[in-house]
C-alpha cells in the first residue's frame, strides 16, 4: 500500500477512527432480533398454508367431486 491508502487504513482501523464506532454485541442482537422475527412471520405463515390444504382435503373427503 501507498502514503495515503496506509492513513486511510490505520484512520479505519484505529481505536479513535472507524473501528470504534462497530459494536459486535449490538449487530449480533439486532441479527438476532430480525431473524428470530422474520422465522416467525415465515412459520405462521406456513402454519397458515397447512390449515388451508388440510381444510381442502378434509372438505372434500366425502368421495364426491363438486362441480
Amino acid at each position: 500500500m501507498a502514503g495515503k491508502e496506509v492513513i486511510r487504513a490505520v484512520q479505519v482501523f484505529s481505536k479513535e477512527g472507524m473501528g470504534s464506532k462497530v459494536s459486535v454485541v449490538k449487530d449480533i442482537v439486532i441479527g438476532s432480533f430480525l431473524g428470530v422475527s422474520l422465522g416467525l412471520v415465515w412459520q405462521t405463515y406456513h402454519w397458515k398454508e397447512n390449515e388451508r390444504w388440510e381444510s381442502f382435503y378434509s372438505s372434500g373427503s366425502s368421495g364426491k367431486a363438486e362441480e
